[in-house]
Order: structure tokens, then sequence, then C-alpha cells
């Protein structure tokens, strides 16, 4: 019988590092797949690495193959639906709270110095819908379909309770989730009326994490 094949599609700062050492530390064997400089990489290197994809059918055993691919044209679903849509891989990821997910990547690029960010303020203002901009790109009307093509998807918040989940859906022991990769950062308080703004200009990924919260309780 053909080994699974897990695909995880690594929304950046939700936890991705800590599920990624979990699983591979106990169930699987570890693949990076990934366009070279894999947080901020060109647009020609992404283009490049559009064109070319692992050859999922020549591993030998149980696989999780795991990157930042949130770029159109690199997305799991783009690369491997075929090996998806005929059940021999197996796609998993892990969404956030919107808020907690935008306040964690303001300050973890502050610290990488990535670029010119402004204040908190700023960047919570501008912030509109990135985790659905990261999982599905331009076409997102019909989310919830594609989300149902995901075998697994976790919630940051609750990662013991996805980790216990998932163990379950593929017949595997318990194992503990551990905590790495955390960036630092001062505390922080939103105010209301900041926090009501960025629910209305972030709907979709709230209900994205709505739905993701529905299917770890289902």
């Amino acid at each position: 019988m053909k080994p699974t094949i897990y695909l995880y599609q690594h929304v950046p700062k939700c936890g991705g590092r800590s599920l990624i050492r979990a699983l591979t530390t106990h169930w699987f064997a570890n693949l990076h797949d990934s366009p070279g400089n894999f947080h901020y990489p060109s647009d020609e290197r992404v283009a490049e690495f559009a064109r070319q994809r692992l050859d999922l059918a020549a591993l030998t055993q149980e696989t999780l193959v795991h990157g930042h691919l949130v770029r159109n044209g690199i997305r799991p679903l783009e690369r491997y639906g075929d090996f998806i849509d005929a059940s021999r891989s197996r796609l998993l990821t892990v969404v956030r709270d919107p808020l907690e997910h935008a306040i964690s990547a303001y300050y973890h690029r502050k610290r990488k110095g990535v670029e010119p960010l402004g204040t908190l303020e700023d960047w919570l203002d501008a912030r509109d819908n990135k985790i659905a901009r990261f999982l599905l790109g331009a076409d997102r009307a019909k989310w919830r379909e594609y989300l149902d093509r995901f075998f697994f998807v976790g919630v940051t918040e609750q990662m013991q309770r996805s980790l216990d989940v998932l163990a379950e859906k593929i017949g595997r022991p318990s194992i503990e989730a551990p905590h790495i990769n955390i960036t630092p950062r001062p505390e922080y308080e939103v105010s209301k009326e900041r926090r009501a703004a960025f629910l209305d200009r972030n709907q979709l990924d709230y209900a994205i994490h709505r739905y993701a919260l529905e299917r770890l309780e289902s």
C-alpha cells in the first residue's frame, strides 16, 4: 500500500512551527517544500517554483510536506490537487484568531526588520483578511467549499485539542503540543473602537476561524 502523504499549508504566524515539530518528531517523515527564501521570495522565484513539484508518488513512508506555500500558483491544492482529489494525499492547515494573528505578524516583522511598518495601530487599520489571502488567494467566494477539501483544519488557540483530534482521525496516539517560534511582544490593549473596525474589515477571516472551530468540535 502506498503511504499517505500529508501536505501542510503553513499560514505564517499560526503556530505552524509547533505543529510541524510535533508531527515530524512523532508521526511523519519531514520534507520541506518551499521557493528558497520561504518567508519573502521574489515573484520570479515563485513563478519558477510553481513550474516544479515533488514526485509524491516516489515517497516511501508517511511524510509531512510543508512550507509557506501561500502565494498564487504554489498553494498545495494548486500544486498537488490531483493527489488530494484521488485521496493519495491529505491536506492540513492551522488558522488563528485574526486579531491575534495580525498583532503577532506585526511584531514578527518588526523584530526581523523586514520593512517600515508604522505603528501597530496603522498596521491593524490596514489589515484586510490576510488569512483568507494566504489560504485562498484572489478567489474567495467559495471559501467554505475550498476548506472542505482540507482533511484537517486546526486552530492555534486550541493546538493541543487540534493535535488530539488529528490523532484520532488518523489512528495515532496523542502527542503533546510544543510551543516554539513564539514572537515576543509587549502588552497591548486594542481599543473597543479599533477592535470593532478590525472585525468589520476582516469578516472573512473571522468566518474562516469560526468554521475551523466548528469543525474541530464536530
